[in-house]
């Protein structure tokens, strides 16, 4: 009967991340969580250069699409409702919540995603894919899932 070997683990344990106080604002934060992510979102609200992430972008979207289904939730309620809105007043009142919530996250969620697609190494000139019906979505999915590039380094200010 043969004994089965040791598990072997490596040797060298991985490089602790740094916290993310210690990461300028400047600096793309990699392995972040959702809270510093979002922070990074509001406070980088307007800043199209620099680089972003793939996980400071995606727990971003992700706390922006929670927050989005309960600014619904709320809209639904201001009008009053339980499935459809009661005559126009609460569609108006529906619509003018959505459109608020639109025209507040909608330059810092452009800003997040140039910053992101220059982490790949792309120019935030694709973001006008969105042009395209459909197609451009999901083009640009692909394109801000991509991984993180070196070179990118080249779009962070004061390199250029």
């Amino acid at each position: 009967m043969s004994n089965p070997e040791p598990v072997r683990t490596s040797e060298a344990s991985p490089a602790p991340r740094p916290a993310p106080s210690s990461v300028p604002l400047s600096a793309p934060l990699y392995g972040t969580t959702p809270g510093p992510a979002w922070s990074r979102f509001w406070r980088k609200y307007a800043t199209f250069d620099g680089r972003a992430s793939r996980s400071e972008f995606w727990w971003a979207c992700l706390v922006l699409a929670v927050i989005h289904a309960f600014v619904v939730a709320i809209a639904y309620v201001i009008a009053g409702i339980d499935a459809q809105p009661a005559g126009i007043m609460g569609a108006t009142a529906i619509y003018g919540v959505l459109g608020l919530w639109g025209l507040v996250i909608l330059i810092p969620s452009l800003a997040v995603a140039a910053r992101r697609l220059h982490d790949a190494n792309l120019s935030g000139a694709w973001l006008f894919v969105l042009l395209v019906p459909v197609v451009g979505l999901i083009i640009l999915i692909f394109l801000l899932a991509r991984e993180s590039r070196p070179e990118g380094a080249h779009f962070d200010r004061g390199t250029a």
